[in-house]
Formats: C-alpha cells, sequence, structure tokens
C-alpha cells in the first residue's frame, strides 16, 4: 500500500512539473530565469492586493548604482 501511494506521489509530481514546463511556470535548469518569473509574479500578486511595490524595479535599480 504505501508503494502505491509513493508512486502516485511521483506521478502526479510529475504531472504538475510537467505542466508548469509546458506553460513556462517553471524553469528547471535557468535559475536567474525562474527568479526573474517568480519576482513579476509576485509583483502582480501585489498589485492585484493593493500594494504597489515593484521588486523587479528595485534589483535593476540597485544593481545600476552599484555599477
Amino acid at each position: 500500500m504505501l508503494r502505491r501511494e509513493l508512486d502516485n506521489a511521483i506521478d502526479t509530481h510529475d504531472k504538475i512539473a510537467q505542466y508548469m514546463i509546458d506553460n513556462e511556470m517553471y524553469h528547471a535548469y535557468d535559475l536567474e530565469e525562474q527568479i526573474t518569473h517568480d519576482m513579476e509574479k509576485a509583483d502582480i500578486a501585489l498589485k492585484l492586493a493593493g500594494k504597489t511595490t515593484d521588486s523587479t524595479t528595485k534589483k535593476k535599480t540597485t544593481k545600476s548604482k552599484k555599477n
């Protein structure tokens, strides 16, 4: 029974991961792209919640100040 549950969990994980990859939500082999994508989605969520923070702008501004 435990083996069947484990197999089901692995199969479900595979389906979710494949869906996310197909829909460009998960960038398993490009960490920088994943971080950028996640920050953009976080900004959208904050804007929808009524907060006006733009973390991607802050990140770019911080980088340009260092140069």
